[in-house]
Parts: structure tokens; C-alpha cells; sequence
């Protein structure tokens, strides 16, 4: 291994939530997600998945355009393309 950390090690989760909480940030900034409860919610995380949540195609571009920029900031390679689409007949976007 010439660079990251490895699979399921202990160190992995924390440096993980390091660099993904400026991302959330971002996102919630940009105020484009769905609005339930007097709340938008436009981001969730579990593991290293992310999924985007938006009312239409156009905010859910703005917030996949906010995570392409924050991932050339960090220089990181790019999401795992193959493995991400919209959940069917949704605004909603898997990124794996």
C-alpha cells in the first residue's frame, strides 16, 4: 500500500469523518435539499456512502457539483461512478 489507510482499520472512521464534515457543511449551506419537518435534509452518510437528497434535477446537480469541487480540494479520487445512481423515480442520488 503506497498511500490511504487500510480496509476496516481502526484509524479509517475517524480520519474518514475528518475530511467528510466539510463536505456536509457545504452541503447544508447550499440549502437545496428536501424539506420535511421545517428541516432540509439533503445529505446522508453511513460508512463511505453518501446519499444526496434534492426536490429537483437541477438542486441535485448543484449539490453533486458541490461534492465534485470538495473532492478536487482534497485531491480524492472521484466517487465510484459505476456503483452511484438515482434511486428510481427520485431526486435521489447514491454515491458509493
Amino acid at each position: 500500500m503506497n498511500s490511504g489507510v487500510r480496509q476496516g482499520g481502526v484509524l479509517s472512521p475517524f480520519l474518514f469523518a475528518i475530511f467528510i464534515d466539510d463536505l456536509v457543511k457545504l452541503i447544508d449551506t447550499a440549502n437545496n435539499g428536501c424539506k420535511t419537518g421545517g428541516s432540509c435534509t439533503s445529505i446522508f452518510l453511513y460508512a463511505d456512502n453518501i446519499i444526496l437528497l434534492a426536490p429537483s434535477a437541477q438542486a441535485l446537480q448543484s449539490l453533486v457539483n458541490i461534492c465534485e469541487l470538495e473532492l478536487k480540494r482534497w485531491q480524492l479520487m472521484p466517487a465510484n461512478l459505476p456503483a452511484c445512481g438515482l434511486a428510481p423515480g427520485t431526486n435521489v442520488l447514491v454515491l458509493m
